[in-house]
């Protein structure tokens, strides 16, 4: 578990859900979680007496959170209390995002080429899109890749409707591995746009609007 800070919110009983204590993760169990006490002890009284509570945090700018139900019990760790409480089965992501981003179509779907200089190697890739927005575009895979965020892309470039083409570069925002509850594993890259024209980020509002109307039912010839 890579949360270490988090605010802990307790759901039930007399607290408010404005009440939090600032705690530091300690150790991952095979059944638990091990915090630090918050530095009042009230507050830290307050969530023993918790059914459930609910841990946030930032990491790298994106908010992730999870909730936990069944109580939470005081430790002892190391030379000093602590408390546990049960391993989420959950954890959410919550990444800002300031532009619509949109799930691209499977059936036909849409390559992006990628060139990269790596290690003094100029490479071409051509991954499938699988999320694109204004801002940026996402693609999954099923093994790890070699990029790491805040790689730079040199050169993005794709097709869309009507003989238009996007060509920018970017850089690497995020590499997420995804859990899909079977056992498997894939990953998502994130990408966000660089020096993009006013006119390639209207082509790809358009484009998107065009694919909501059409999910939608509804004509999209005026688009």
């Amino acid at each position: 578990m890579s949360l270490a800070r988090s605010q802990s919110s307790p759901r039930s009983g007399s607290l408010s859900t404005n009440d939090f204590i600032l705690t530091t993760l300690l150790e991952a169990r095979a059944e638990s979680l091990v915090f630090d006490l918050g530095g009042d002890s009230q507050a830290n009284k307050h969530l023993l007496q918790a059914a459930s509570c609910t841990f946030v945090t930032s990491i790298n700018g994106i908010r992730v959170q999870f909730s936990t139900s069944g109580g939470v019990k005081e430790v002892w760790w190391g030379d000093a209390n602590a408390f546990a409480v049960k391993l989420p089965t959950r954890v959410v992501r919550l990444q800002r995002r300031d532009a619509y981003r949109i799930v691209m179509p499977v059936v036909k779907s849409v390559s992006v080429r990628l060139q990269i200089t790596q290690d003094g190697v100029r490479r071409d890739e051509q991954p499938n899109i699988h999320d694109l927005s204004v801002s940026g575009l996402g693609m999954t895979f099923p093994h790890r890749s070699r990029r790491e965020q805040g790689q730079a892309i040199d050169r993005i470039t794709f097709p869309l409707p009507e003989g238009r083409e996007i060509d920018c570069g970017g850089t690497i925002c995020h590499v997420t591995e995804l859990s899909e509850g079977t056992g498997n594993h894939s990953f998502r890259e994130g990408i966000v746009f660089k020096n993009l024209t006013r006119s390639m980020e209207i082509a790809i509002q358009r484009y998107i609007i065009s694919l909501e109307h059409i999910r939608r039912g509804r004509p999209a010839e005026s688009i």
